[in-house]
């Protein structure tokens, strides 16, 4: 083990199978969807100089608040529980 590599993505849909530890890299937005993982699962999404904010999504993602993650040592680490996304952590 070790730390975990970053994957970057560009778009307002996230996908677990990219990585466990994602970079936003796209235009300003704001998430739509988050496809795959399982129970359990935990996805770490990092933010860039271009904010990407993560709010709670019917169904899907619960977040306690919204995170606007605009700059490179921002984050908000979500974790899987019965299909829905849930904040755990964030920076």
């Amino acid at each position: 083990t070790g730390i975990p590599a970053v994957a970057t993505f560009d778009d307002l849909v996230l996908d677990y199978n990219d990585g466990a530890v994602q970079k936003y890299e796209g235009a300003v937005g704001t998430l739509t969807d988050i496809l795959n993982g399982n129970e359990g699962s935990e996805i770490t999404i990092k933010g860039s100089e271009t904010a990407l904010t993560v709010a709670s999504i019917t169904g899907k993602v619960v977040m306690s608040t919204s995170a606007v993650l605009n700059t490179d040592d921002k984050y908000v680490t979500l974790k899987n529980f019965g299909g829905v996304w849930y904040d755990i952590a964030r920076g």
